[in-house]
């Protein structure tokens, strides 16, 4: 059995960047199932003042790897090959 991922998208109200950031992460996760988990770092001293620049931040199992633009297909890849989870292709009979 698969390993769950963790991803966290670090981000700020009205952010358009964020807002696009969650919509590729969750069309990603229809496809490679991973827990998602929104951060408002506006609630927090610390994280605004880690990443009020560079939102969205998106880090998976506690690793930075995307900042302002999510690359929809690296995303894909690094979730694969962290968890061993094939990808569903369109067109595929169970």
């Amino acid at each position: 059995m698969p390993r769950r991922i963790r991803v966290e998208l670090y981000a700020k109200p009205r952010c358009s960047l964020c807002v696009r950031a969650m919509e590729l992460l969750r069309a990603v996760q229809q496809r490679v199932p991973f827990e998602l988990v929104e951060v408002d770092i506006s609630l927090s001293p610390t994280l605004w003042g880690r990443y009020r620049m560079d939102v969205p931040v998106v880090t998976l199992d506690g690793e930075r790897i995307f900042h302002h633009r999510v690359d929809p297909v690296r995303f894909e890849a690094l979730l694969v090959a962290a968890c061993g989870t094939p990808v569903a292709q369109s067109g595929d009979q169970g």
